[in-house]
């Protein structure tokens, strides 16, 4: 008698969602399948009121024939993957991706999301596009305990090329899938097939009228790619997105989406595939949650205090620049000497990362600017690790201290120097000369075997090396920043001098302003004006009935040289002298009103 293995339909649930840590997770996997199709575009809308998700992208997609034989087949070959996208990719060698999507985590991982999605994919071959091809799964029947593999059905439909299914081809497709498998009611608990019913009931939309709301990527006319809609998303993504209330950290989704492709620091390129989350919400609003610049550009990197970069060999030595407030030093090098000379199972690796000093005084950037990029590296500050230019999680999040800085930043912080919350950057691996980091199934992480340990034990020693020599006064360069911390307090103590004399200064000008307005109303000018120029006319008059027509001209010139006099006196008494110094807006406002008063008195 022989026998042999049989696959039940949990095999695909323990496979995927139950293998993945969450919804960002498995969204980051889309995306590295999406990557894997040679797209330049994955775009997720999720829209809030109905708790649709839709995820599409502009790769190769899939034919009919590869559908069946790739999509719906469990621990696809890497090999074969490889195979089949380089057979499509252009024939420029420069241009070829390396291959990322492994075991199919990233499909099987779309439970993680919702319960039940339709799949459109169009493949494009040799510069043709196929047919369209659409199915329908609810992922509820593969949680089951008692349903093998092969007992769920799939419907699957196939439209014209350039055509896109709408809401009566969606509603017969779930007809047929509930059809196919009613006969599995009798295996199930009662329970589970009630909430497969009442997804089902859920599952109305229409991808035609969808389209001019999306639009590209698009199946529509000669475009191509997979699409996929997942309804309804699970309530946990709320969450993923939003974060915890009153936070100032990135949300979950943030955390793991932003930054999937590299960020290049040192040049202009684009990346080679863009990525955008939209969240339409119940208000009619719409934002882009990891659009362009919610990541670190080129310009927050240059406009760093510090910079380091560098390459690590096959021994773990580092060889690279390191600059103290723009004085940079070349040529660096730190040894590992765990090695002991002997060539590392890590492999040779780069790295390339930026600094800030948390206190304002101490940093090259202008206040008004510190505050917002010392709150953004708060956010997503960290080094995150780049495996051929994607992004490999969890390394880089702010609550996951792989290489424990934040744990050594404790114990001393003026020893060890470097803190997630002030520091951004990358540690570069390929699939060549790294081959021994392997990633956990479930996406968290490498497997800590010995090329992990040795990784981290490199990093570790060169970011408390880097320290010593740079960053404390005693280290090798150490004085480089003494001096330059000198300089800025030297410039500081100079600025508050000078913020105390501006400060005196406007203090006197309101002082006095606020006595021209008080004499204005207690002196009354304008009326001793007047007096002024009776009594000079009466004594003018008197003057001049003196017979002695000389002695009358003198008394008459004393009298106008004493009415100028008293006029130059009230004018002095009255008049503000304006400091040389910035006002403030009241200040002007008063000033304004004091120059429009006195003009009035002066004429």
């Amino acid at each position: 008698m022989e026998v042999s293995f049989k696959a039940r339909a949990r095999t695909l649930d323990m496979l995927g969602r139950q293998q993945i840590a969450g919804i960002p997770t498995a969204v980051s996997e889309l995306f590295k399948n999406a990557h894997d199709a040679n797209a330049t575009r994955v775009e997720v809308d999720y829209f809030r009121k109905n708790g649709l998700f839709v995820l599409r992208d502009d790769g190769f997609g899939m034919s009919m024939e590869e559908f069946v034989d790739r999509w719906l087949a469990i621990a696809t070959e890497t090999s074969l993957n490889r195979k089949r996208s380089n057979t499509r990719r252009p024939m420029n060698a420069a241009s070829a991706r390396p291959i990322l999507g492994e075991k199919g985590i990233g499909r099987l991982a779309i439970a993680t999301i919702a319960p039940q999605a339709l799949v459109l994919t169009r493949s494009l071959g040799q510069g043709v596009c196929s047919d369209l091809t659409a199915a329908f799964v609810n992922w509820r029947f593969f949680g089951c305990p008692r349903l093998n593999l092969q007992d769920v059905q799939i419907p699957l439909r196939t439209l014209p090329g350039g055509e896109l299914p709408n809401g009566e081809h969606v509603l017969a497709m779930v007809r047929q899938f509930r059809t196919r498998n009613e006969k599995l009611r009798e295996k199930m608990d009662g329970g589970d097939w009630d909430k497969i019913e009442a997804d089902l009931a859920k599952f109305e939309l229409d991808p035609l009228d969808l389209a001019d709301i999306l639009g590209e990527p698009s199946l529509l006319a000669e475009g191509h790619g997979t699409h996929f809609y997942l309804l309804p998303a699970h309530s946990d993504l709320i969450f993923d997105i939003e974060g915890e209330p009153k936070s100032d950290l990135a949300s979950p989704l943030q955390k793991a989406l932003l930054g999937f492709t590299a960020p290049s620091f040192s040049t202009e390129t684009q990346p080679t595939i863009r990525t955008a989350f939209r969240d339409h919400r119940l208000d009619g609003t719409c934002e882009d949650l990891i659009g362009e610049g919610s990541f670190f550009t080129r310009q927050d990197f240059e406009s760093a205090d510090h910079h380091v970069y560098g390459r690590f060999d096959e021994y773990g030595q580092f060889r690279g620049s390191v600059s103290v407030y723009g004085n940079s030093v070349d040529d660096h090098v730190i040894n590992w000497s765990e090695g002991k000379g002997r060539r590392t199972d890590c492999g040779p690796f780069q790295i390339q990362f930026a600094a800030f000093e948390g206190l304002p005084g101490n940093s090259r950037l202008p206040p008004t600017r510190h505050g917002p990029m010392l709150k953004k590296t708060r956010r997503l500050g960290g080094l995150y690790i780049y495996r051929d230019g994607v992004r490999i999680q969890p390394y880089g999040n702010t609550d996951y201290d792989w290489l424990e800085i934040e744990l050594r930043r404790t114990k001393s912080a003026s020893y060890y120097y470097f803190s997630y919350r002030q520091m951004f950057g990358t540690v570069s691996i390929d699939s060549v000369h790294n081959r021994k980091l392997q990633e956990k199934a479930g996406r968290e992480g490498f497997r800590e075997n010995k090329a992990y340990r040795q990784l981290r034990s490199i990093l570790k020693n060169f970011l408390v090396q880097v320290a010593a020599d740079f960053f404390r006064e005693e280290g090798i360069h150490g004085e480089r920043l003494a001096a330059q911390k000198r300089e800025f307090a030297e410039d500081q103590r100079h600025q508050r001098a000078r913020s105390q004399t501006v400060a005196a200064e406007r203090r006197k000008l309101k002082k006095d302003l606020s006595n021209f307005f008080e004499r204005l109303e207690t002196e009354r000018p304008l009326d001793r004006v007047l007096e002024l120029g009776k009594d000079t006319e009466s004594r003018v008059r008197e003057a001049s009935d003196n017979a002695d027509f000389p002695d009358a001209a003198k008394r008459i010139l004393h009298i106008e040289r004493c009415a100028l006099k008293e006029l130059d006196d009230l004018e002095a008494r009255l008049a503000v002298e304006r400091p040389r110094v910035g006002l403030t807006r009241p200040l002007q406002l008063d000033w304004g009103d004091y120059q429009e008063a006195y003009g009035e008195l002066r004429s």
